[in-house]
């Protein structure tokens, strides 16, 4: 009979030394875990946080592992050669729950067979999703085991000074915004005496994005030195993405280095309030997962609890027609929120529409100030205005503690609303809306519609024809260029997102030079109660036969008035107008610069849009770059040909122009657009950039190397008895599931 070495030094009254880990779970990354097994064929039941630490044994034979826990209900594996948390049984080669004599305070694998110089991942999470907590490890015999030992040559690679990604692992970039985003990874040479040789970096299997490398500074690298390489990341549409980073070299003693990166890719946002209703498209919010996929979807839902969208046709749903996945964790990612103008906490309020399994599957808001890293939940079970109804839902405790969530269901679209506690004076907000759901019984899900942002929660807001939000005290330019001699028009959506009933007392609107005309659905005075919304139709006639116009709307309520401006420019025939702007909502005139610094020699893309604010079609015949000074620079996302009349409203494509500077210094190329416009026939950009300052987009100092995070350090020789002062945990009874 084998005897763990804790238990034998009780017995025998020894204190040798022996090699130990230690760490603490209370931050970690999430996954589901493997059931029990030499090896485990199951997965475990909840989602739950983990930490995973790289070892080597020096001689190849039998050793015995034993993890005890000091607050947790503990999990144990061992992998060989590397660890996916996307797929946790692949490469585990043992797993284990409670100890057979110390409960839920321990657990252990004995006579697992390890081979000297293979790389072996040992992994502590807790049991469920409410198991997280301090804990060490132990091996026999006592000096078998230490940290990856560091032979030579050894390649180590680091996201940020001090975190180290970990050969096959996986690497979390956090959240980033959609379009161009550069990171800087280094490579170290931490053998002690041959030079490691470096092959050509790559990046293969992209999701979502387009990946270039600028390969290392340098090729060979002696002990202790390091180089650096940059990761240009384009992201596709916004929501998750994924790619490899493959980095031969010459450490005899690994296969040739590689890690799976992942992130999300958003919009961003600077002006509040803010209101988005996804009838013009995602608005920059999108969906991520890990794991199984995700079933969330753009679109009009067609189902049969959730079977349209709060307004409009468009709405974010969990399967526009039919039910969520089994074992799904995903989320719906917003834009990134600039708060620092902000001295008091703003507030968010959006229609949600709910059904879900009751008490297992369910869905949690959540604020992120760090890039996405690290995330806490928004309000609490109980919490009013249709906030949080269910808690301790066992597979949303790793998200939120206590387990709060929306879950069963909600009878049709309601309005939530919540004040963001401690967001105010924050320049970098992430909102994401976290689904969780268990492996069995599914239903149609959640519904995300009509999401608004703003300091104050206010009483009305107007929606313009397209949907789109004016707010108030701005001017609205939806009508655009038309043709002289024509009246236009449209309605308008009023909408009170207050928790009260406004009353609206008037609408009225002037103009300068034209008449028009305010025709509500309702006759005021009447009372718009919470939640409610009517409408007015606004017609003008513009008295101009070419040349601008200009006028103004006024709803008066008992909670102030509500005025927005309009304007637009008459055209004397139908004629295509062309507008150049980089990026989407800042123009750039002819003969204009878009302007880039401190970009370190590396390869960057920019997205140029073209507009068409014209009432007739605009045939794009040609879009070049030439002048290239110090950089190459390629066109890789083509225009589209053709955009339709503006008709009231702009029309748009995109090119993407991917650039590489040579040299450090100033750098630079000549965009130029060719088309039938009535005003800008050729349309010239100059691009100007400069390299002073260094590398861009260097890592994140905060850890975020997914589940091959770098920790508390390797393995420390300890005394056992400081070992067996953690022992000393009364035994727990496992907390009772449904």
């Amino acid at each position: 009979m084998r005897i763990p070495l804790v238990l034998l030094v009780l017995l025998l009254g020894m204190t040798p030394l022996y090699a130990q880990f230690a760490g603490d779970t209370t931050n970690g990354d999430i996954f589901i875990r493997p059931g029990s097994g030499i090896p485990p064929t199951t997965l475990g039941d909840y989602p739950t946080r983990y930490q995973v630490r790289p070892f080597r044994v020096p001689t190849t034979g039998m050793y015995d592992v034993v993890a005890n826990y000091t607050t947790m209900d503990g999990f144990l594996a061992i992998y060989q050669n590397s660890f996916d948390p996307y797929g946790p049984l692949t490469n585990c080669i043992g797993a284990d729950d409670d100890h057979p004599s110390l409960g839920t305070t321990a657990s252990e694998l004995l006579g697992l067979s390890l081979t000297a110089g293979t790389t072996y991942y040992i992994l502590i999470c807790g049991y469920d999703g409410d198991e997280f907590g301090a804990w060490t490890a132990s091996f026999t015999p006592s000096t078998a085991v230490a940290d990856k030992v560091r032979s030579d040559p050894e390649i180590q690679v680091l996201q940020a000074p001090g975190v180290e990604i970990f050969h096959a692992c996986r690497t979390n970039l956090g959240t980033i915004l959609a379009g161009g985003h550069q990171r800087t990874f280094t490579i170290r040479n931490a053998g002690t005496a041959a030079t490691l040789t470096l092959g050509t970096v790559s990046a293969t299997n992209e999701s979502n994005c387009s990946v270039t490398i600028t390969q290392p500074l340098s090729a060979s690298l002696a002990p202790g030195v390091s180089t650096t390489f940059h990761v240009q990341i384009d992201a596709n549409n916004p929501g998750g993405f994924f790619f490899d980073i493959n980095i031969p070299s010459s450490d005899t003693d690994e296969a040739a280095w590689y890690t799976s990166v992942s992130g999300v890719a958003v919009g961003s946002v600077s002006n509040l309030p803010y209101f988005e209703n996804f009838e013009d498209g995602s608005g920059g919010w999108g969906a991520a997962y890990r794991f199984v996929g995700s079933s969330w979807a753009l679109g009009t839902p067609a189902g049969t609890s959730i079977s349209s969208a709060a307004s409009g046709t468009q709405a974010w749903v969990t399967n526009l027609s039919g039910n969520y996945l089994d074992n799904e964790i995903s989320s719906l990612n917003s834009p990134r929120f600039n708060f620092s103008g902000l001295t008091a906490d703003p507030y968010i309020r959006f229609a949600i529409n709910y059904d879900s399994e009751s008490g297992y599957d369910g869905l949690v808001l959540q604020a992120s100030t760090d890039g996405g890293f690290t995330w806490q939940a928004v309000g609490a079970y109980g919490d009013p205005n249709n906030w949080y109804n269910e808690s301790a839902l066992d597979y949303m405790y790793a998200y939120a503690d206590g387990g709060d969530a929306w879950a069963d269901g909600s009878g049709g679209w309601v309005v939530a609303t919540r004040q963001l506690t401690g967001l105010a004076g924050q320049a970098n907000v992430l909102l994401r809306f976290q689904f969780v759901s268990d492996g069995s019984v599914n239903y149609e899900g959640f519904g995300i519609d009509d999401v608004w942002v703003g300091a104050a929660l206010p009483g009305v807001v107007v929606e313009e024809p397209a949907g789109q939000f004016v707010p108030n005290g701005k001017n609205f330019t939806l009508y655009g260029l038309v043709v002289g001699g024509t009246s236009i028009g449209g309605t308008f959506t009023i909408r009170n997102i207050g928790s009260a009933d406004v009353d609206i007392t008037a609408i009225s609107a002037s103009m300068t030079n034209g008449t028009v005309s305010v025709t509500p659905a309702t006759t005021p005075p009447w009372t718009l109660m919470a939640d409610q919304f009517d409408t007015f139709d606004l017609d003008i006639d513009p008295n101009v036969a070419a040349g601008p116009f200009n006028g103004t709307v006024t709803i008066t309520t008992n909670t102030g008035n509500y005025v927005f401006t309009f304007s637009g420019t008459i055209q004397s025939t139908a004629q295509p107008v062309i507008q150049i702007e980089a990026p989407l909502g800042t123009a750039v005139a002819n003969g204009g610069n878009v302007i880039v610094t401190n970009t370190g020699v590396q390869t960057l893309s920019r997205d140029f849009w073209i507009l068409n604010a014209g009432a007739a079609a605009l045939n794009i015949t040609g879009v070049t770059v030439t002048g290239q000074n110090n950089c190459t620079a390629n066109i890789t996302v083509t225009a589209a040909s053709t955009l339709s009349a503006a008709d009231g409203d702009r029309t748009g494509t995109m090119f993407r122009v991917t650039v590489t500077p040579l040299a450090a210094g100033a750098f630079g190329f000549v965009a130029t657009i060719t088309s039938n416009s009535s005003t800008n026939g050729t349309y010239v950009i100059n691009f100007l950039g400069n390299t002073a300052g260094g590398g861009g987009g260097g890592g994140k100092k905060k850890d975020s190397g997914g589940g091959c995070s770098a920790g508390q350090g390797g393995a420390n020789l300890l005394a056992l008895a400081a070992a067996l002062a953690g022992l000393a945990v009364a035994l727990r009874l496992r907390r009772a599931r449904a």
